[in-house]
């Protein structure tokens, strides 16, 4: 399944912004632009981010554009497609697999995932023991799910792996939830 999806990744890379820019944009303003609150001392300080699913990179640009100027925002895509095209957009872009993450353990100040966490449901659990190992203590986890396929389930996943949920949220055709590491 993985592989069928990789492919399907891979094959849409080039045309990926085009058909999922506004989608994807309506997201994150839900759960970063009317929080910033909770992103502006993590960015003020210079903190570290991982992009987990980042695709072509769209939440860098998305950032850019509205003045949050985060230094160091890592992306890792399961798509090496997707992973080269948000080379241009992110310091580093790693094709990698958010069921093994490639980093050390409490590295990062905030993990963000849109839309990823659920594509591969099998490795949910995976996704976040690896998502709770990378980041550091209070850091700032950020993830959405499309409401289609969110369920109570995925809420208490996320708190079985140690996450206080301080917020869920419409966001487009996605549920968010704000999130903060022990």
């Amino acid at each position: 399944m993985k592989d069928t999806l990789r492919a399907s990744y891979d094959r849409s890379a080039n045309t990926y912004d085009r058909d999922f820019a506004d989608l994807q944009a309506v997201k994150y303003e839900a759960m970063l632009g009317q929080n910033r609150e909770m992103l502006d001392p993590i960015v003020r300080a210079g903190g570290r981010f991982l992009d987990v699913g980042c695709g072509t990179g769209l939440l860098a640009g998305w950032l850019i554009v509205r003045g949050v100027c985060i230094r160091d925002l890592i992306g890792i895509d399961l798509s090496l497609g997707m992973a080269r095209m948000a080379r241009s957009r992110l310091r580093i872009a790693v094709h990698g697999d958010k069921d093994r993450l490639p980093f050390a353990a409490r590295s990062f100040d905030a993990v963000l995932a849109f839309t990823a966490l659920h594509i591969w449901e099998a490795s949910e659990a995976a996704a976040l023991g690896e998502i709770r190992r990378v980041i550091r203590p209070g850091g700032l986890f950020v993830v959405t799910v499309l409401a289609r396929r969110f369920s109570e389930s995925i809420e208490r996943g996320i708190i079985e792996a140690g996450f206080t949920v301080h917020d869920r949220r419409p966001c487009g055709q996605d549920v968010g939830l704000l999130a903060l590491a022990p």
